[in-house]
């Protein structure tokens, strides 16, 4: 956030007008990112709740910066092919987080443990002399790039690190949320959450637990 995509490439999904996010304006202040900053601490504060109008222009906005991206990695891998080395360069496109458009009266992210948050690209593309291709269809996590790397570069991989390689990683798949002292009253918790086959458990601090079955919620 605030999803301020440069042109042209803000306008391959919006819609709808950017300036419904300015009634959340403060007086004599009509900063578009200001205004946007006012609506996420509404929203988490618990105090109002995206209308469906808010909510489709920010993921639109946020899918125009999605286009973008793939335009800059499109100039990369065309540099690296003039360069005559993408055919041998190993190359791994994975985001750190996820984004929240109001699931969980949450906006952009941090302070859950949801699936919205958790849930993140991971791409990789080998040289063109391995033969590993395909889908990893299992739950994996960003600890297991660190030893996928090594094992890659036939590097030793330490004992006692908490990632296995990628095609036969089987750890537990955990993932901790600590609280902020600017978060709100119903933030201020500790999370933390593991996976185990189709069952995702959240701990929390404040004792409200929760335990979900991800095939059916």
């Amino acid at each position: 956030q605030p999803y301020l995509t440069p042109p042209p490439y803000d306008k391959y999904f919006q819609k709808t007008p950017k300036n419904i996010i300015l009634k959340h304006s403060s007086p004599l202040d009509l900063n578009y990112s200001n205004a946007l900053y006012r609506l996420i601490n509404e929203v988490i504060s618990g105090n109002y709740h995206l209308t469906p109008q808010e909510r489709d222009l920010l993921i639109s906005q946020y899918d125009d910066e999605i286009r973008y991206l793939d335009h800059c990695l499109g100039l990369l891998f065309e540099r690296l092919k003039a360069l005559n080395v993408y055919d041998n360069t190993l190359i791994i496109v994975v985001s750190d987080h996820g984004e929240a458009f109001g699931e969980h009266d949450v906006l952009t992210h941090s302070r859950t443990l949801y699936e919205e948050l958790l849930r993140i690209p991971m791409i990789l593309k080998y040289p063109s002399n391995n033969p590993q291709r395909g889908i990893i269809e299992k739950r994996v996590s960003l600890v297991d790039l660190f030893p996928t790397i090594l094992a890659f570069l036939d590097f030793p991989i330490p004992s006692g690190i908490d990632g296995e390689i990628l095609s036969h990683s089987d750890h537990p798949i955990i993932a901790e949320w600590h609280m902020q002292w600017f978060d709100p009253d119903k933030y201020r918790r500790d999370l933390k959450a593991i996976y185990q086959g189709k069952e995702k458990y959240i701990w929390a601090s404040n004792s409200l637990h929760e335990l979900y079955d991800l095939e059916q919620d």
